[in-house]
Order: structure tokens, then sequence, then C-alpha cells
């Protein structure tokens, strides 16, 4: 984030009590005719390229995908950042409009990929003592969140597999 002392606040629909996905317009441009989206840092790109991943999953006898449900749900925003994180909207069609502060990563944001897949790594990082080939695959076979590893040995898949599962339930994922 370019300036954290800025507040932009973009539309969406509506709120409903009912779970639904809500459109945000994230490149709606604010009073000061900014958009959000060009104030958020992206940084490096932090996972290989698809066309690598999916060679390298393919040359092994056993292949499989894990697919980490709503990461980007799950991927908390820092407090000082979340005023880049307002959207405005109604729990009904006759209520009056409020402000919410969202505090997790926003679908539609330039840096929502960096954010999530990063947030994922620096996590296997945190967890290579307890999960040393399980944090191997998270860092070196993950694209956005899906992970693809392999082996050539059913029970390595099986115990990898396990370990994934493990690791993945620390952090509530």
């Amino acid at each position: 984030m370019r300036d954290p002392m800025k507040t932009i606040i973009f539309p969406i629909l509506w709120f409903f009590a009912q779970k639904a996905h809500q459109p945000h317009f994230t490149s709606s441009k604010s009073s000061s005719r900014i958009s959000r989206n060009p104030t958020l840092l992206n940084d490096e790109t932090v996972q290989q390229e698809l066309f690598f991943m999916i060679d390298k999953f393919l040359l092994h006898k056993y292949a499989f995908n894990v697919d980490i449900r709503k990461m980007r749900r799950q991927t908390l925003i820092e407090e000082s950042s979340r005023n880049l994180q307002k959207v405005v909207g109604k729990q009904s069609l006759f209520a009056s409009m409020k402000t919410y502060k969202l505090q997790t990563v926003t679908y539609g944001t330039s840096c929502v990929q960096f954010l999530a897949t990063r947030t994922l790594k620096v996590f296997a990082v945190d967890e290579q003592k307890g999960f040393p080939r399980a944090s191997s695959v998270v860092l070196n076979d993950t694209y956005v969140d899906d992970i693809l590893s392999h082996s050539d040995s059913l029970e390595e898949v099986k115990n990898l597999q396990f370990q994934l599962i493990q690791l993945l339930e620390t952090r509530g994922m």
C-alpha cells in the first residue's frame, strides 16, 4: 500500500443475510478520482509459471491436486491497511447505506493473488520444522490456491496428503 492514511471506499450491490457472491467494483474511482487498484502494491511474483508446474506434475507416476477452499477469505489484512478495504452496502433494499471495513483479502483487487500466495508461503516456512515435506510441497508446488504435487510412490503420495492436511489444519485451512 502506498499511503496508509488514504481511505478508498468502493461500492457493492447489496449485502444480504444469506451467503452469496457480492460483486465489488474495485476499479471504481473515489472522489479524488483515484481507483483503488493502482494504490495497492503487488510486489514480486511468488509462484512458478503454470507451464512448469504442469510439466513437473505430468512427469511422475502419481500426481494429486489439493484445492485450498476460500483461501482469499482466510487471508487477513493488517489493520493499518484496512482503509483500502472499505465497501459501501445495504443489508436490505430499504436499509440505509453503511460503510464496512473488510478484514480479508478482497476478490478483484490487483494484489489479491500476491497477498494470498505470499501468506501461504510464509506459513509454509514457519511450519518447516513440524512438516518438512509438506512445507516443501507448499513452497514449490503451489499455484494460487491449488497444490499440484507428485511422487513415484503411492505410499509417499498418501503420506504427503496426510502431512498437507495436518499442515493446513494448523492454520484453520
